[in-house]
């Protein structure tokens, strides 16, 4: 390992490719490929009642412990699980997906509004190059039509 230097000390970094923690060191989840990230702990909790999901992982934090589900959509098989608030939380998270096989992940919340507002707003999450950048498509049921039928393919 070299750390290499910098006049600006949040530029500078080390060239061990292996982080202290590395995702899934604890754990061997298999889960399929793919995956939604939700922040909604109720209708989480209701909906594992209600269509009897299966347990397949925990992930451990802080703050509490994240259950992990599966279950079948239309003939898919889906994981899900609650998603931490924060970038770093949803993102180690999502790292642990992942690791454990998930290729499509939608991460799904919700926001309040001062006025009325029928609209939807998206954010696209989009892992590239081990870098996590946030888009917002827009707001229109043409786009959301379009990242259904992405996620379904």
């Amino acid at each position: 390992m070299a750390l290499i230097k910098n006049e600006i000390p949040i530029l500078e970094y080390d060239t061990e490719e292996h982080a202290v923690l590395m995702p899934g060191e604890r754990w061997n989840y298999e889960f399929t490929e793919k995956a939604v990230m939700l922040f909604m702990e109720p209708e989480i909790e209701e909906y594992v009642i209600k269509h009897e999901c299966e347990l397949v992982g925990k992930f451990e934090s802080v703050t509490k412990t994240f259950l992990v589900y599966k279950t079948v959509h239309k003939g898919v098989p889906i994981t899900f699980c609650q998603a931490p608030l924060g970038g770093a939380g949803a993102v180690q998270i999502m790292e642990q997906l992942i690791k454990g096989g998930a290729k499509k992940i939608i991460a799904v919340g919700c926001c309040g509004s001062l006025v009325e507002d029928k609209e939807i707003i998206l954010y696209q999450h989009l892992l590239c190059d081990k870098k996590v950048h946030h888009i917002i498509i827009c707001h229109h049921q043409e786009r959301l039509n379009l990242m259904k039928k992405q996620l379904w393919q």
